[in-house]
């Protein structure tokens, strides 16, 4: 991911600054889940079943908040 490039969106979006990092860590979070799990670490070339694998371990642990989802929206 070029975390550069995403806070620069972020920012143009007006997300907030304090909220700018724990975006773009729950977004390479997800990039790590795709490299582990379905051999891509591309948001491109996943299937739906790899973000509801993802979001059920936001679930499991609790971080399913509006904050993370809306990090992966943008993300995507």
């Amino acid at each position: 991911m070029d975390k550069t490039a995403f806070r620069s969106f972020l920012v143009e979006k007006g997300t907030p600054e304090d909220n700018i990092d724990s975006f773009v860590i729950i977004a390479d979070r997800f990039e790590d889940y795709l490299a582990r799990n379905s051999g891509e670490a591309s948001i491109e070339l996943i299937g739906a079943k790899y973000i509801e694998a993802f979001s059920d371990e936001l679930i499991e642990s609790g971080e399913n908040t509006w904050d993370n989802y809306l990090a992966l929206a943008r993300y995507a």
